[in-house]
């Protein structure tokens, strides 16, 4: 599934950014347009109606996945090359200590994404790029403002 405007809106912030932007202000360019991105793509997440549980390797215990986990488990990366992007953030190690995962955020973790929507191409077809599609306009629009913000404070720092 191609995107006709996010390739053009990809190209426009790219040569947007070019003339101004090191990497660390692209970053906070783009993720501005990424939180949007999120916060869309969270609306195309159901919530089951049960909770499910995980069993982990080691054979101790049950590990509860509270409905609405992998909706709070969208998150906004920020990578060292500069890129920034939207997918599942997933816990490696599941302790002990956490009993239940989707309580709050931080202790959400979407690991099980690609299974539940049969493949990694599959979730981001049918949740980020259909988010992607229907808020375009927005996150256009944050970027903006980011941008601004880091042009006001450049004009302020150097006078001009």
């Amino acid at each position: 599934m191609q995107l006709q405007g996010a390739q053009q809106l990809q190209q426009n912030i790219k040569k947007y950014l070019d003339e101004v932007a090191t990497k660390r202000e692209r970053q906070k360019v783009l993720l501005a347009g990424a939180k949007v991105l999120r916060n869309a793509a969270r609306l195309n997440i159901d919530d089951s109606p049960k909770p499910h549980y995980y069993y982990p390797k080691n054979g101790k215990g049950r590990i509860e996945i509270k409905p609405g986990n992998l909706r709070k488990s969208m998150y906004a990366y920020k990578e060292r090359s500069g890129v920034v992007s939207v997918g599942p953030r997933y816990i490696r190690r599941v302790t002990g200590v956490l009993k239940t995962l989707g309580d709050t955020p931080k202790t959400s973790s979407g690991f099980y994404a690609a299974m539940l929507f049969k493949s990694a191409q599959s979730f981001r077809q049918r949740v980020t790029e259909t988010a992607l599609a229907s808020a375009l306009n927005k996150i256009d629009i944050a970027m903006q403002k980011a941008y601004q913000r880091i042009h006001r404070q450049w004009a302020k720092k150097y006078g001009f």
